[in-house]
């Protein structure tokens, strides 16, 4: 929580509270019958890749979510589908904004995750794949897009601000010891 109060919430007094349980929820997703799904939002610059790179990692850092988290900007329904089949893998969607098959993730991957749907999808070898998706998905943009009530019902909705002139660009991302303790 103390590490989450570094960015500048919208509701100081209990995002990273609740942003804190979100991300100890997502080690045991798989476990429950429903599970709610995480936006972030922001205007640029607000520090909501630093976000999702402090929890969900990088190619050069390890996240709060280790190798559970698999982070996908502007990738297609079938890419994320593929990326989290039927493991605990935790989707990071940064740039949600800009993904074109954004209505497509929501209403394929996004909004079945909740109840913990098995996706069934044919190969072009006429062929059934089931993909058993049970996850808390994670996304960040300057919008969320949610227009559909079926959508905005199933997300718990966070905002970052901007933070004040003189503490724009200091912000840092937790070192790999800060994140272990």
């Amino acid at each position: 929580e103390i590490l989450l109060a570094r960015w500048v919430w919208k509701n100081p007094a209990n995002d990273p509270t609740i942003v804190t349980g979100l991300i100890l929820a997502s080690w045991v997703q798989t476990i429950w019958e429903w599970r709610p799904l995480v936006s972030i939002t922001g205007q640029t610059h607000c520090g909501k890749s630093y976000l999702y790179e402090a929890i969900g990692g990088s190619e050069h850092r390890i996240g709060l979510l280790g190798n559970l988290a698999a982070r996908c900007s502007r990738s297609t329904e079938a890419a994320i589908r593929l990326a989290i089949a039927n493991k605990g893998r935790i989707p990071i969607l940064d740039e949600f904004e800009q993904s074109k098959d954004r209505e497509a993730i929501l209403k394929k991957i996004l909004r079945p995750a909740t109840r913990g749907d098995t996706v069934s999808r044919g190969t072009s070898g006429q062929k059934k794949i089931d993909f058993r998706i049970r996850h808390i998905a994670w996304i960040a943009a300057i919008e969320s897009g949610l227009r559909e009530q079926a959508d905005v019902n199933r997300f718990i909705q966070f905002e970052l601000l901007m933070p004040e002139k003189d503490d724009e660009g200091k912000l840092e991302l937790p070192n790999g010891s800060e994140l272990y303790d």
